[in-house]
C-alpha cells in the first residue's frame, strides 16, 4: 500500500502545478472559506479563470461532496470557479461518474 501524506503530495503539486493545468498560479494556499472549511489551493490562469484544487491521497465519493460544498462557498469571492480533485490513487468508478456528470468538477 502506498504511504504518502497529503502534505507531501501538496508540496509535489505546488512544485509541479503545470501537471494539473498549464499556466496557472497559486493565489491562495490552505485558505479558510469560512471558520469550518479550509481548501488546499486556489489558482488562477492568465484569462482570470479560477480553480479550486482539493488534494486527496485516497479519493472517495465524499471528496466530491466536499469540493461541491467548497465551490458553493468560493463562488462568491471567485466567480466561475471550477474544482479539481487531484489524487495519487485512482478514484473509484462512482467518483469518476459523479465528476463526469458535473461540468464544474474535474479529476486529475
Amino acid at each position: 500500500m502506498l504511504t504518502i501524506s497529503e502534505r507531501k503530495f501538496e508540496t509535489f503539486i505546488v512544485n509541479h502545478l503545470n501537471l494539473i493545468k498549464p499556466n496557472i498560479v497559486i493565489i491562495h494556499k490552505q485558505k479558510y472559506l469560512d471558520k469550518n472549511h479550509k481548501i488546499d489551493l486556489i489558482c488562477e490562469n492568465k484569462d482570470g479563470n479560477y480553480f479550486l484544487i482539493e488534494l486527496k491521497v485516497y479519493p472517495h465519493l465524499e471528496s466530491f461532496r466536499q469540493i461541491s460544498q467548497y465551490l458553493k462557498l468560493a463562488e462568491q469571492k471567485f466567480p466561475g470557479i471550477t474544482g479539481i480533485i487531484a489524487s495519487i490513487i485512482p478514484p473509484k468508478i462512482t467518483l469518476i461518474e459523479e465528476c463526469k456528470n458535473n461540468t464544474s468538477i474535474e479529476m486529475f
